[in-house]
């Protein structure tokens, strides 16, 4: 049986609606996948530059933290006293105040002898300064790796690397403390809760 022209004519269009419909959903996959990849590249970027922002203000933080120590360390032995030491109150309330000014990342600190055997440590609870025990503050010095290097050598890191206690991470920040010839006597040694400098 002969062909049509209408039934050719409508063959006709039907494999012209099908290529072209093809043809559509071949370039439609072909957009869809373009425009996945650039979104994905661009959220990409965006993450980047994100955690690039945050990794700065956290090393700027760490920094100013560590400035902060130094300072401290400076103000607790830079005085007009014979012995060269403050008095014990005036210790204590200079201790309460660097604490209490970075609650919100450190709690306690720390002083080691030149030896970096440990001498007494402190710590902010309830607003009040506290003795901490020599355990609790070996805790911290036991899981800081970096500290056997500053035991070992002459030179004094800035800070050390980061370590996990007690399901929370850290970074210590190391500062020298001189007497008036400016010989190291000992060390300030301030924990800082990473998670807590993050929120």
């Amino acid at each position: 049986m002969e062909n049509k022209p209408t039934t050719r004519f409508i063959n006709i269009i039907m494999t012209g609606l099908l290529l072209i419909i093809g043809i559509t959903l071949i370039t439609i996959a072909g957009s869809f996948n373009s425009v996945q990849r650039n979104a994905v590249k661009s959220g990409q970027e965006q993450l980047m530059r994100t955690l690039n922002y945050v990794t700065d203000n956290l090393e700027l933080l760490i920094e100013n933290r560590s400035l902060s120590l130094h300072h401290f360390s400076r103000e607790m032995t830079f005085n007009d006293f014979p012995d060269g030491l403050l008095p014990e109150a005036d210790q204590k309330a200079i201790i309460a105040a660097y604490l209490d000014t970075h609650a919100d990342q450190t709690k306690l600190l720390i002083q080691l002898d030149a030896e970096g055997i440990f001498v007494d440590a402190w710590q902010l609870e309830n607003g009040s300064l506290q003795a901490l025990s020599q355990e609790g503050a070996e805790s911290y010095l036991r899981a800081d790796v970096s500290l056997e290097s500053m035991r070992t050598t002459s030179g004094l890191i800035q800070n050390s690397s980061e370590y996990f206690l007690e399901n929370q991470s850290f970074v210590n920040l190391y500062a020298s403390i001189l007497d008036a010839e400016g010989q190291v006597t000992g060390y300030f040694v301030a924990p800082l809760n990473l998670e807590n400098m993050f929120k």
